[in-house]
């Protein structure tokens, strides 16, 4: 009962580590280039997210002692490959927190404007400003909210189903536009990461590490049908009215009730995931690069919050940027880093994957060929 107990203990926090602020950004992009396209994005990032993680699980069965990502780059890809998660896992991190302010104060502008009055910009600040201060003091209670927040969510989601499900418009779910083609490509990246709790899951079933295997692929399928369901609604119910952060476009149909109830759940989800985030961080300039503990979470704060005052507002834009940059430089390091493992590991695996060089080299491509697309359209193409 114990190994079976562990083996969905794994999974839920994979599932709880991917679910995220990212999903409510999915139906705004679906909706944007047309829902067909929109799910066969969803399968297909999917399954190359998959593949990545489940490579990454080869590793931590490969390798003795305990490691995170960083750790794992520096035994089988040295200081430069240690350098790119660094700052994979840093840019990733910052902008994140960004994303979750932003996303953040458009919930609770949803929940309390009505009775308080006041912009998403103020309710965006003042979250930020009382979340920061929990990474300071490293609220336990905050921690302990994370694993009632996935249960939270997989019921608020059916619920939003149910009850949503009688007024979708099958009209919604048709069309095509060439212009947004490659939007989905860094929103639907950015929510599917999670690759680096798999040494923690690999923690859980250490005494049957052949379960690893099974529980990342769960662990990933519960997601794709979760976001499958979730997009399915409410983009049937906006159309081409589906707002950025999914919930206010669904609004006039499925009632102020429910709305508050997806606003209350899209808070909860941002908030914990924006401690546990920023804590992490905090924790990897202290004990990895030595600064002290203030310092720390002086850095970890104020960069998200001097770039959102500047005028970053768009939740789309700062996960399409950070999903294709963090997804794509960990997808390309990871399975750099199975090719050396495979060579140069110290211990026989609980599973082995069989990879063809090929499909490698594809993912290379598709991983690179984003990064270089989002540098070219966020950089050149906008100065010139």
């Amino acid at each position: 009962m114990k190994i079976q107990g562990n083996f969905f203990s794994a999974v839920a926090i994979l599932v709880g580590t991917i679910i995220g602020a990212g999903m409510f950004g999915i139906p705004y992009v679906v909706s944007k280039v047309g829902f067909l396209i929109g799910i066969i994005y969803l399968i297909f990032l999917g399954l190359m997210v998959c593949i990545v993680t489940l490579a990454f699980g080869e590793i931590v069965l490969r390798t003795k002692g305990r490691h995170q990502m960083v750790g794992y780059a520096k035994r089988y890809a040295g200081k430069w490959g240690e350098r790119v998660i660094s700052f994979s896992m840093i840019f990733g991190v910052f902008g994140a927190l960004l994303a979750y302010t932003i996303g953040i104060g458009n919930f609770l502008s949803i929940i309390l404007k009505q009775y308080f009055g006041g912009t998403s910009f103020i309710y965006s600040v003042i979250f930020y400003l009382l979340a920061s201060f929990a990474i300071l003091f490293g609220l336990k209670v905050i921690k302990k909210l994370e694993n009632i927040s996935v249960v939270l969510l997989l019921i608020i989601v059916g619920l939003i189903f149910i009850v949503g499900a009688k007024e979708i418009n099958y009209t919604n779910l048709g069309g095509f536009s060439w212009s947004f083609l490659f939007l989905p490509y860094g929103v639907i990246l950015f929510s599917f990461e999670g690759a680096s709790i798999v040494p923690r899951m690999a923690d859980l079933l250490v005494k049957n590490r052949k379960r690893l295997k099974m529980a990342i692929i769960g662990g990933m399928l519960i997601s794709l049908i979760v976001y499958l369901f979730f997009t399915l609604t409410i983009v049937g119910i906006s159309g081409g009215q589906t707002s950025e952060e999914a919930i206010v476009g669904v609004s006039k149909i499925l009632g102020r009730k429910v709305v508050i109830m997806g606003a209350v759940l899209g808070v909860l989800t941002v908030a914990t995931s924006f401690f546990s985030l920023g804590l992490s961080l905090k924790d990897m300039f202290k004990f990895d690069y030595k600064i002290n503990n203030f310092v720390s979470w002086l850095i970890v704060v104020s960069v998200p919050l001097i770039i959102f005052l500047l005028g970053a507002r768009s939740f789309i834009s700062v996960i399409e940027i950070v999903g294709t940059v963090t997804g794509g430089l960990q997808g390309i390091m990871i399975l750099r880093m199975f090719l050396k493992a495979k060579k140069k590991g110290q211990l026989k695996p609980a599973y082995s994957l069989k990879i063809p060089k090929f499909l490698i080299y594809i993912l290379y491509i598709i991983f690179g060929g984003g990064i270089a697309y989002q540098i070219f359209y966020n950089v050149v193409a906008k100065i010139n």
